[in-house]
């Protein structure tokens, strides 16, 4: 009974978040003041000196927390996941639009986990 419960509220949340996910950055960067943008820039330089090959980037939403470890630390690989298809749809454009589908891959959270390279695999929550 608990599994469906969870399974019921995960999906709920997809829904709502594939129901914004075309205004999301918008409204993200909006609401925040871009304020979301300076997080962003000062969580990724509290990891530099790290030797990152690879990073999982969990509820990675539209992809800007992967794309900016992408420009600033050059990891091999990322991979970002989350519940949301249609989050990950605008994240998989913005990353084909600056050529980076090699390096950054982004998948539904649920399904792709196990197919994570376990080698320096770091964390970003």
């Amino acid at each position: 009974m608990q599994k469906h419960i969870h399974n019921k509220q995960r999906a709920t949340v997809a829904k709502m978040f594939d129901s914004i996910a075309w205004r999301y950055d918008f409204l993200n960067h909006f609401f925040s003041l871009h304020i979301d943008k300076i997080w962003r820039r000062k969580a990724v330089n509290e990891l530099r000196g790290l030797s990152l090959d690879h990073v999982l980037d969990v509820a990675t939403g539209t992809g800007d927390l992967a794309l900016t470890i992408h420009k600033r630390l050059h990891p091999v690989h990322i991979t970002g996941i989350d519940i949301s298809e249609g989050m990950l749809a605008i994240g998989r454009k913005k990353i084909e639009k600056k050529g980076l589908e090699q390096q950054i891959v982004c998948s539904m959270a649920i399904q792709k986990c196990y197919l994570l390279p376990t080698i320096r695999l770091m964390l970003l929550l």
